[in-house]
């Protein structure tokens, strides 16, 4: 049976419809209240970096983009998908949203979370990984997360998706 994140409001609206409402005076109903609430509180999302426009081959190198993470989570996989075959190694960085400058001082290569495990794509056009071995795997509420590319040859456009639980 697949599990399905809901928000708390749509889980309770299905308990009503379905005449199971929670009760919680009653000690199990308040469990199960709060093991549905931590379950909707964990849910896993995808935070994806997509660059390159599908036409023209991506040259640049260095850092091409960064997204500001609005919540606190673990990074549990990443997986690299590209537009024709082509090869890359990519870099992953964090930093706070009060040391992001652009890359003069941060993110730099000292903040790279993939530690020697970097995202690499040889001749190929897909890459995941969910050992993460070596990451720094945590990310804290307004980090900023980077993409560096290291090198690439071949690809049209690249997503790069970060499977995270949030915390």
């Amino acid at each position: 049976m697949a599990q399905v994140n809901l928000p708390l409001g749509k889980a309770l609206e299905l308990f009503y419809q379905i005449g199971n409402v929670p009760d919680p005076t009653n000690p199990l109903d308040a469990v199960n209240l709060e093991t549905l609430n931590n379950a909707i509180a964990a849910t896993i999302l995808g935070i994806p970096f997509v660059f390159g426009d599908g036409v023209n081959a991506i040259t640049a190198t260095g850092l091409v983009i960064s997204i500001p993470i609005p919540f606190a989570c673990t990074i549990t996989a990443v997986t690299v998908l590209g537009v024709a075959s082509g090869s890359t190694v990519i870099d992953i960085q964090k930093c706070t949203y009060a040391q992001f400058d652009g890359g003069s001082t941060h993110p730099v290569s000292g903040d790279s979370i993939c530690a020697a495990a970097k995202p690499t794509i040889s001749s190929g056009t897909k890459y995941t990984d969910s050992t993460l071995t070596g990451w720094t795997t945590s990310v804290s509420a307004g980090d900023i997360l980077a993409l560096n590319i290291n090198s690439i040859s071949g690809f049209l456009a690249l997503t790069l998706e970060l499977t995270v639980v949030r915390s």
